[in-house]
């Protein structure tokens, strides 16, 4: 398939320009003015105590409450398409196929897929949402090691082998940006690591450094994952894939030239982190001056991997923030969290 290569500005502006402006009004009124070309759905994590495996989280906060039944549409809603997630520990017990398949997750997907397309809804499947089994983090440290991608490319073709004939959209992972800076920046989610002066004070972690090898590993699973896609399913299956990252808009707080480039850094730091790799090959120039070494490079054949290794890309968009500029410094903690050099206000802008 061509894949079309755009700069991240511009990506992002097509997109966050063909939405309409927030408004109160029913969902049914709001989705008749989505431009042609756009898919509206819902989502469903369809997580219940009994099936999920979900051991790294469980060990990070409290139990999660029982979850009964799904998502049955509501008839002339104007949704056609729901994203389910997959649940890696579900398939995959202790995170690799040494461990076995399990028989029981693979018919909880089958007999949900198919109940989905009963039901006329057309599944958007994510393989990866936050969910790492507790088994890879002990093993190797789950995305802090490289031997991740062979671990996550066995778990997708199964997932490919034993559900593409029917589903025709797969999104490799749910916005990594988040699991990053939550997970291994801030420390607040699984698998809670971060360094001990952050808002999560973690007893384990560098915010400063495990971050962005943890981005490098997703988009090299990621590479992988669509190529194996493309190369062994795609032609019999019919199918799409790609990968959905987030980004909140921000506007510069003031028409001054570093508040305007307190918005390209914020932007390369959260979009281009993912995006530029996917269009250009490489990460922003922003962060490889900023982040310096701790930075991981890209060979030359990782970078013609990963670039073009999409046939769609989703967004997730929430709101919208000034931005501006903050002092360049040498300082001695570093952090995901601060490395651009901005700040975000905390009141909304709609534009």
């Amino acid at each position: 398939m061509k894949t079309s290569l755009i700069s991240t500005g511009e990506a992002f502006r097509r997109v966050s320009s063909s939405v309409p402006p927030p408004q109160l009004t029913s969902t049914k009124a709001l989705l008749k003015k989505v431009p042609k070309g756009l898919v509206s759905g819902t989502i469903s994590p369809m997580l219940t105590q009994k099936n999920s495996r979900w051991k790294q989280w469980r060990r990070c906060s409290r139990p999660i409450p029982q979850i009964q039944g799904g998502c049955t549409p509501n008839e002339g809603d104007g949704h056609r398409c729901i994203q389910i997630l997959h649940f890696l520990a579900r398939i995959l017990p202790n995170g690799s196929l040494s461990g076995g398949i399990n028989k029981e997750g693979i018919d909880y997907y089958n007999n949900l897929i198919n109940e989905l397309l009963s039901q006329g809804l057309q599944p958007f499947v994510t393989l990866f949402h936050w969910d790492t089994p507790q088994g890879l983090d002990e093993q190797y440290g789950s995305f802090l090691s490289p031997r991740i991608v062979k671990d996550y490319y066995d778990y997708v073709e199964v997932c490919f082998r034993e559900f593409g004939d029917r589903v025709k959209h797969w999104i490799t992972f749910n916005e990594p940006h988040v699991f990053i800076d939550y997970g291994y920046a801030s420390g607040i989610f699984a698998p809670g690591r971060c360094s001990s002066w952050e808002i999560g004070k973690c007893k384990n972690g560098d915010s400063g450094k495990e971050p962005y090898i943890v981005g490098h590993h997703i988009l090299l699973a990621h590479a992988a994952a669509v190529d194996l896609y493309r190369n062994k399913f795609q032609k019999t299956q019919n199918g799409k894939i790609g990968i959905t990252l987030d980004c909140n808009w921000m506007v510069p707080y003031s028409d001054s030239k570093s508040n305007v480039d307190a918005f390209e850094r914020g932007l390369d730091f959260v979009f281009g982190w993912f995006m530029d790799p996917l269009t250009q090959g490489d990460y922003p120039f922003n962060m490889r001056a900023l982040v310096g070494d701790r930075l991981p490079k890209f060979t030359e054949q990782q970078s013609k991997s990963i670039k073009g290794s999409f046939d769609f890309v989703g967004l997730n968009y929430y709101s919208t923030s000034y931005v501006y500029s903050l002092p360049i410094a040498n300082t001695v903690n570093k952090s995901y969290n601060t490395d651009s050099y901005t700040n975000q206000t905390g009141k909304q802008v709609y534009v």
